[in-house]
């Protein structure tokens, strides 16, 4: 688990993007015991205060193939993040899992300073939308 956890702040997103889909895969498999479920879940919630924001987008994408609305709670917190890809990243979890309780913060972020975010926001709040009208 640490040697998947160290990749998450590789510059390649193939390779950190790989990294967090394998981590949720170990915490989503039938054979994964309760115990080391919650251990991922809490260390992958740690790692979304961590100082590396590449880090802190790992563990929100491999929160969202959790895909609990535990995660998308945690997860909701980086809609106020200070890096634009994490922000990003962010909008579009909260998207990916349908979290309508994020609706009104992603669409507040329709008018980030950043111009991905604003795109993944106004994709993700018509999405939210056409879900829950």
């Amino acid at each position: 688990m640490d040697t998947l956890i160290s990749k998450f702040s590789d510059p390649n997103p193939l390779i950190w993007h790989s990294a967090a889909s394998a981590v949720a895969a170990i915490a989503k498999h039938k054979l994964t015991s309760d115990q080391t479920r919650e251990e991922i879940f809490s260390r992958l919630c740690l790692l979304l205060r961590n100082d590396d924001p590449s880090v802190r987008k790992s563990a929100a994408m491999a929160l969202s193939y959790i895909g609990s609305e535990q995660a998308a709670q945690e997860v909701m917190r980086l809609l106020d993040d200070p890096h634009e890809s994490v922000r990003s990243t962010a909008v579009f979890v909260m998207g990916f899992l349908r979290y309508r309780p994020a609706l009104e913060a992603v669409r507040r972020l329709t008018k980030d300073r950043s111009k991905d975010v604003r795109e993944t926001a106004r994709i993700m709040v018509a999405e939210l939308e056409s879900e829950f009208p």
